[in-house]
C-alpha cells in the first residue's frame, strides 16, 4: 500500500489553509458537557446570551445534554433550543423503524409546549401541519354538527369551541394504548393546542379540525417517514437498508485503489458544527482514539471527527438502536473504536500511531471500519463452513460437546453479528471485537476446534452420544479420556463410564512418583499419544501439528484439577466419565 505521507493544504483547493473553529462557544460547550448533568443546566442558564449559546449546540449533543438533565428537568432549556433542534429530538426519539410511535410522541409534544407554546403551536401549524394533523387524527374523532343541532348523543368527553366542531380523545386508532399519565399529557396538549390555534387564526382552526377526519394514515405516516430519513441522513442516519452497508465485506483490495478522500472533499469554509458527544466517549485504550488524540488541526482532525461522528450515525441506524443517552451511545463508540483499531492494524501490520494517522487521512473511516469488521466476518464463515460438514454434529452432538471456553467462542463466532467470547471479563461474557489480538486469539481457538473435530472423526472405535449413566455431560475433553484410560486398563474401548475402583487403579498410576507435586508422568503422556496414534493412523508428528497446545492445556488442566485429591469421589470428577 502506497500512503500520501505528507497532504498539505496547499495540495488540494477544496481544504482551508488554517482549520480555526469559527463557533465562539465551541469550548463552553466542551465544558458544560464535561460538567455533571446536574450542574449543566444552572451553568447555560447563567449565561449572558443562553438562547444563542443552546443554539449553537449541534443537534445530538443538545439532546443527549437535555437526556442526562432529564427532559422534565430540562424544560428551559428546551424553550431556548431552535426549530431545528425540537425537530431532531422528535426525529430520533418518537420513531421505531418506519412507524410513528404515539406514546413518546405525546410526552415530547407536553414538554415543549410547557417550554414555548406560541413558537410551538405556530411551527406546528405552518412548517409541520402534515405531522401534527396525523397525531391529532390517531388521537381525536372529530364530529361536525349544525347550529342547534342535538349533542346529546356525543360522550361526555367531547368538547367544542365554536359550537360546530366537537371532539374527544379516543383509543382505537392506536396499536398501543397508552397509560393514564401518557392519557393525561394527550389530553392537557390537545386541549392547550386547540385553544392557542383557534386564538391565533380561528378560521385556520377550523380547517385544521375539519382537514383531520380525512386522514389517510397509512400514505401519511409514510410521507413523513420519508422526510424525517431526508433529514437524518446528512447526519449519518441513513435508512436502514443503506446503514447496513456498513456491514458489508470489503473486497480484496478494493480498499487500496482509493484516491486520497481528502484529494476530492469538497468543503466551503469549515467543518461543519461537529458533535463533541462522540469525543468525550471516545475509548481511550483504542489505537484508533490513541491516534486521533494525537493529531493536530493540521492534520484534518476537525474533518475526521465529524467524519467519525457520522459513522456512529451510521452504526445506529444500522443497529436499529434508540439512543436515550451517553450510555448507550458510549456502547456505539466503542464499537466503532474497535473495527477501526483493528481495520487500521490490518492495514499497517504494526502499532505506529504516526502511520495509523496517515491511514486516517488517506482512507474513509468507514473503508477502514468495514475492513476491521470484514476480520470478524471471515471468522463466523469459516465457523459457519465448518459446521456444515463437522463430525460432532454429525455423531449426535450438542454445542456443549466442545466445554466451556470453546461452546463460547463457537457461540460468538455463530451470532448473526459476530462477537468475540469474552469469558465475564468486565462482566460481559461477549462484547464487541476490540482489538486484532482478539480476532488471532479467537481464529486460534477455532482451529484448535476445528482440528480436534477432524482427528476425533478419524477415531476407529464409534463415538456416539448414548444413555449410560454419566454423572455429568460429554465434553471432547472427557470423551478422549476416558476412551484412553478404559484403554490402558485393557477395558473395552468404548464410550461408557469407567467404575470407582477402575478409575482409582488408573488414577494412582498417572503421576511422577519422582516429582514433588502432582504431574503426569512422561510413561503416561507417551501411553497417552500412543492411543490416538492406534485410533487415527495419525503419526506422532501429526497429532501434535493438529493437537498438539490443546493436548497440553488438557494434561495442564488434570494437574490442577486433581492436584490435591485424597479420595476419589465421582461426583467430582468431570474430566473423566464415571459411574
Amino acid at each position: 500500500m502506497t500512503i500520501q505521507k505528507d497532504i498539505t493544504y496547499e495540495q488540494t483547493q477544496h481544504i482551508p489553509k488554517k482549520l480555526v473553529v469559527q463557533n465562539q462557544f465551541l469550548e463552553l460547550r466542551k465544558t458544560v458537557l464535561n460538567t455533571l448533568p446536574e450542574k449543566a443546566e444552572s451553568l447555560i442558564l447563567d449565561m449572558p446570551h443562553a438562547k444563542a449559546f443552546v443554539r449553537s449546540f449541534p443537534n445530538q449533543d443538545l439532546y443527549l445534554l437535555i437526556q442526562d438533565i432529564g427532559p422534565e428537568d430540562a424544560v428551559t432549556i428546551l424553550s431556548l433550543a431552535s426549530k431545528k433542534q425540537w425537530q431532531y429530538i422528535l426525529d430520533v426519539q418518537t420513531w421505531d423503524k418506519d412507524k410513528l410511535q404515539i406514546e413518546p410522541l405525546t410526552k415530547w409534544l407536553y414538554l415543549l409546549i410547557q417550554a414555548d407554546p406560541e413558537r410551538l403551536v405556530k411551527w406546528l401549524f405552518h412548517e409541520e401541519k402534515e405531522f401534527i394533523e396525523y397525531y391529532c387524527a390517531k388521537n381525536i374523532e372529530v364530529v361536525p354538527l349544525d347550529e342547534g343541532e342535538d349533542n346529546s348523543f356525543l360522550p361526555d368527553h367531547f368538547v367544542t369551541l365554536d359550537g360546530t366542531f366537537y371532539y374527544g380523545t379516543i383509543e382505537e386508532r392506536l396499536s398501543v394504548p397508552l397509560d393514564a399519565d401518557t392519557m393525561a399529557m394527550r389530553e392537557d396538549f390537545i386541549k392547550d393546542f386547540f385553544s392557542r390555534l383557534a386564538n391565533l387564526d380561528y378560521e385556520q382552526y377550523q380547517n385544521f379540525v375539519n382537514e383531520i377526519r380525512g386522514i389517510n394514515f397509512s400514505e401519511s405516516e409514510e410521507e413523513l417517514y420519508q422526510r424525517r430519513m431526508s433529514r437524518l441522513q446528512e447526519t449519518g442516519f441513513l435508512p436502514f437498508d443503506e446503514a447496513i452497508g456498513i456491514y458489508h465485506p470489503v473486497k480484496d483490495n478494493e480498499w487500496k485503489q482509493k484516491q486520497p478522500k481528502f484529494k476530492f472533499f469538497n468543503v466551503s469554509g469549515y467543518p461543519k458544527n461537529v458533535p463533541y458527544y462522540t469525543n468525550i466517549l471516545l475509548d481511550n485504550t483504542s489505537d484508533f482514539s490513541n491516534a486521533l488524540k494525537q493529531m493536530n488541526y493540521n492534520d484534518y482532525l476537525l474533518f475526521i471527527e465529524e467524519e467519525f461522528a457520522f459513522l456512529c450515525n451510521q452504526i445506529i441506524s444500522a443497529d436499529l438502536k434508540i439512543i436515550q443517552g451517553k450510555d448507550h451511545l458510549s456502547e456505539v463508540v466503542k464499537k466503532a473504536c474497535g473495527y477501526l483499531s483493528i481495520g487500521l492494524s490490518y492495514i499497517i501490520q504494526t502499532t505506529d500511531f504516526k502511520k495509523f494517522q496517515q491511514v486516517l487521512v488517506h482512507y474513509p473511516l468507514q473503508d477502514i471500519f468495514r475492513i476491521g469488521y470484514s476480520c470478524a466476518l471471515q471468522l463466523k464463515w469459516k465457523a459457519e463452513k465448518w459446521r456444515n460438514s463437522c463430525w460432532f454434529l454429525q455423531a449426535g452432538f450438542s454445542l456443549k460437546f466442545w466445554d466451556e471456553l470453546w461452546v463460547g467462542v463457537l457461540g460468538g463466532l455463530f451470532l448473526k453479528k459476530p462477537l468475540y467470547y469474552n469469558q465475564l471479563n468486565d462482566g460481559l461474557l461477549f462484547k464487541e471485537f476490540q482489538t486484532l489480538d482478539e480476532i488471532h486469539t479467537t481464529e486460534t481457538q477455532l482451529n484448535e476446534i476445528i482440528a480436534m473435530d477432524q482427528v476425533l472423526s478419524l477415531f476407529s472405535v464409534s463415538i456416539k452420544p448414548n444413555k449410560s449413566n454419566f454423572r455429568t455431560y460429554v465434553t471432547y475433553k472427557n470423551v478422549l479420556l476416558t476412551l484412553w484410560c478404559r484403554s490402558f486398563l485393557k477395558r473395552p474401548v468404548e464410550l461408557s463410564p469407567i467404575s470407582k475402583n477402575d478409575f482409582t487403579q488408573f488414577f494412582n498410576q498417572l503421576w511422577d512418583s519422582s516429582a514433588s507435586q502432582r504431574q503426569i508422568s512422561l510413561e503416561m503422556k507417551q501411553s497417552f499419544m500412543a492411543f490416538i496414534q492406534s485410533q487415527t493412523q495419525l503419526i506422532e508428528y501429526e497429532i501434535m501439528q493438529k493437537i498438539g497446545p490443546t493436548l497440553d492445556s488438557l494434561f495442564n488442566e488434570i494437574e490442577l484439577e486433581y492436584q490435591s485429591i485424597t479420595t476419589i469421589d465421582p461426583r467430582f470428577i468431570v474430566l473423566f466419565l464415571l459411574e
